[in-house]
């Protein structure tokens, strides 16, 4: 029941955020601060395999610009381009991941670390169709949508974009969330703790790692495919190894623990920035002080505090 509150609650808060706040600079701190949690999450999944990417950005790319040259050069619709775009995303980390995943430890980081360092190399290199260094600019916002006539959203807005990134986000939570709590979850936690017990009592490794590696990719793939056209334009600067690093500090950050600590890391560490920005020169030096303290002092995150807080209270009550 209060999972089912708090989901609940959730999605009241994200329907009524965009109607409170409706200065454009804020607005757009919350679409990308539902997108750092798309993608936090996603790296955490991949993480929940035991496998720590460093390439999560090449996946995020993949989405990105296969979703802008189907709407660009082939006029698919974004609606089509949207899915699509998270499918060709999966199939390439599938074929990535076979070989890789039986990698371990800093090996498969400096395989998933290479293979996005080759990704923006190919974008460079072949200027068509992935316009080289300059990137694609002039990517269309999402077509409109029809109400049987009634009404049409047209996303002229940032508005519109918020709502959708609102509705991509929730989904890859739901999706995730579930699959963690089925046997599949299980097995990913088992393989996780130990692979090689997890293989003896019958478990295929590859199997659900590349099924856990594909789901992760395909969320990946979208959220990717939503920001080319949110922006409007993408480079081989947009997905380089620092978003890559933003995802793992934000599940850090935030816990990995739980499904939760992705959400809590991402949204705090998108509207901290902004509130340093006054600071000037200081700003990164208060930004990496606080990281350094909530890993020292928080090791499993930010969703940590209210246990550590019961504990404390426990502690005074038995003295």
């Amino acid at each position: 029941m209060r999972k089912s509150f708090f989901f609940l609650g959730l999605v009241i808060i994200l329907l009524v955020l965009p109607l409170i706040i409706r200065d454009p600079f804020y607005v757009d701190i919350m679409i990308m601060g539902a997108f750092n949690c798309i993608i936090a999450l996603t790296w955490r999944s991949i993480m929940q395999l035991g496998q720590f990417s460093f390439g999560h950005a090449a996946f995020v790319g993949i989405g990105g610009y296969a979703s802008a040259l189907m709407v660009m050069k082939l006029g698919l619709s974004f609606w089509v381009s949207l899915p699509v775009s998270g499918v060709i995303t999966a199939i390439l980390a599938l074929m990535i991941g076979l070989p890789t995943l039986r990698l371990k430890g800093m090996f498969f980081s400096i395989t998933t670390w290479s293979f996005n360092e080759i990704t923006r190399a190919i974008y460079v290199i072949f200027k068509k169709p992935f316009g080289g260094s300059t990137g694609i600019y002039g990517i269309p916002a999402p077509d409109p949508i029809n109400f049987l006539g009634l009404f049409e959203i047209r996303f002229a807005t940032k508005t519109e974009f918020c709502y959708l990134i609102f509705i991509l986000f929730l989904t890859t939570y739901i999706v995730l969330r579930r699959i963690e709590q089925s046997r599949i979850g299980m097995n990913f936690d088992a393989i996780r703790v130990d692979d090689d017990l997890a293989e003896s009592v019958g478990i295929n490794l590859m199997e659900y790692k590349c099924l856990g590696f594909a789901v992760a990719c395909f969320f990946a793939g979208v959220a990717g495919s939503f920001y080319a056209h949110y922006i409007s334009f993408i480079s081989p600067n947009s997905f380089e190894m620092a978003l890559s690093v933003n995802a793992i500090v934000y599940a850090m950050v935030g816990g990995i623990g739980s499904v939760l600590g992705p959400i809590v890391g991402a949204s705090i560490l998108t509207v901290i920035p902004i509130f340093l920005h006054s600071a000037g020169f200081f700003k990164m030096i208060f930004y990496a002080l606080f990281l350094l303290l909530i890993l020292l002092f928080l090791p499993e995150g930010l969703i940590s505090i209210p246990v550590r807080v019961q504990k404390i209270r426990q502690q005074f009550r038995i003295k």
